[in-house]
């Protein structure tokens, strides 16, 4: 069986978009999106867009938002290099805008 690496996520945008450019150019865009279970329980997870997918949309805080993409693991050395600290993104490669009217209860 062949391993898969695949996230799905429907939420709503919980804080502001921050979009940015790589040293070489390349358009990033940061989101962080939050789900609720049907327990009540929030997460937000981080989610990264680049290039064209970065720029396809102004996406602003509330805004409902379907993700397709993939989990990336990193670690992030902290300042002065002393700390790592793990981060997990997850690696957009399509995102929707979704509007309620069309989400069916369950």
């Amino acid at each position: 069986m062949t391993d898969i690496n695949k996230v799905e996520l429907l939420g709503t945008v919980d804080a502001k978009p921050v979009p940015s450019e790589t040293t070489s150019g390349v358009k990033t865009l940061n989101l962080w999106v939050k789900t609720v279970d049907k327990d009540q329980r929030a997460a937000v997870h981080k989610v990264v867009a680049w290039g064209k997918l970065a720029r396809q949309r102004a996406w602003k805080k509330g805004d409902r938002v379907h993700v397709r993409g993939n989990i990336q693991h990193r670690i992030h050395w902290g300042y002065g290099g002393k700390s790592p600290t793990p981060i997990v993104d997850i690696v957009a490669h399509r995102l929707e805008h979704h509007s309620p009217d069309t989400e069916t209860k369950s």
